[in-house]
């Protein structure tokens, strides 16, 4: 590379940056039209001279007033390459200063960190890049990344906040991709409530309800039901969805018997009908005069405990016993 702080390498930068396509910023000049007078393509001195008569000393830099039009007389100047770079950083950094008040401002802070968008954008931040984070696995490592437009330093904040107010930001709000394969950026982004980016995740649950694929977290929304309790009716309890619901109404309505408040235990005989039933797995193993803990195990996999069958009966199974 040219030695820029002597007149011979910028004549030298000058003629590399338009006709060499080798040179690493030919493509900034020479690709896009750039050129150099004829009167200085094939003569320095001419060079020189005007150099010279502009009053160059060791140390400037050759600008161009306007790039289209190439070098030439009329349309180059010296500039000190110190004065420049203390104009260049105090004007941004006067920026930079302008525009964080402003958007202080317009969040309504004194800092960044006391915005609730601030906390939401370095969470999704952090759990991308940060190996640390507990929900890194289900981002980070999976190749989930927020979009260069976002991540740019403090600049990055500000056009994410900008993008959030415009996009019905609120608070109580939580950010979510709208294609969860896809990155964190304003085209696969969107502000919702909880309770909707439950039914986005990769992981969500859902059944059939109604003759519909429906997500769970939906299911317990339309019947108005607790969703943990929803689910563990049927992840643990091996309901089916509508016993589930059907359990769960009857007991906040209150208006069936006591035993069906409890997980009801059958024992089942060799034919796999219903011989007895109990309470609870509890009151069941009190009968035999053993802990419950092996028997409820047993009514969850299917497996027999003291040699027989056992397992949880709804109501309905409960109403058929009782007419026999």
């Amino acid at each position: 590379m040219a030695d820029l702080n002597c007149l011979w390498g910028i004549y030298y930068d000058m003629i590399k940056r338009c006709y060499d396509k080798n040179y690493f910023l030919y493509k900034s000049y020479g690709e896009i039209g750039v050129t150099v007078c004829p009167e200085w393509l094939n003569n320095r001195s001419s060079f020189n001279e005007w150099a010279n008569l502009k009053n160059y000393k060791k140390g400037m830099r050759l600008k161009l007033r306007e790039k289209e039009v190439g070098y030439f007389p009329s349309n180059c100047y010296f500039s000190n390459k110190r004065e420049r770079k203390l104009k260049e950083n105090k004007q941004k950094e006067g920026s930079k200063t302008y525009r964080s008040d402003k958007f202080k401002s317009l969040l309504g802070v004194e800092k960044y960190i006391d915005s609730p968008i601030y906390i939401s954008y370095y969470a999704m931040i952090d759990r991308c890049c940060n190996p640390k984070n507990k929900s890194y696995k289900w981002y980070g490592a999976k190749g989930i990344k927020v979009c260069d437009e976002w991540t740019e330093d403090i600049i990055g904040f500000e056009r994410f906040s900008v993008w959030s107010l415009g996009n019905g930001w609120r608070k109580g709000l939580t950010i979510d991709r709208i294609n969860a394969d896809k990155d964190y950026c304003p085209e696969n982004c969107r502000w919702i409530t909880i309770q909707e980016q439950q039914i986005n995740k990769s992981n969500s649950l859902n059944f059939m309800y109604s003759g519909q694929i429906r997500n769970l977290s939906e299911i317990a929304k339309e019947n108005n039901l607790c969703y943990s309790n929803l689910y563990r009716k049927i992840m643990y309890d091996n309901y089916s969805v509508e016993d589930a619901i059907n359990y769960l109404k009857r007991r906040r309505k209150g208006k069936k018997n006591s035993m069906y408040h409890s997980k009801q235990v059958a024992q089942i005989d060799s034919n796999g009908e219903i011989a007895k039933v109990f309470p609870s797995a509890k009151s069941a193993a009190d009968s035999y005069g053993k802990l419950s803990g092996s028997l409820t195990k047993a009514c969850r996999n299917g497996t027999t405990w003291l040699g027989k069958r056992w397992k949880y009966i709804t109501e309905d199974e409960y109403d058929e016993f009782l007419k026999k």
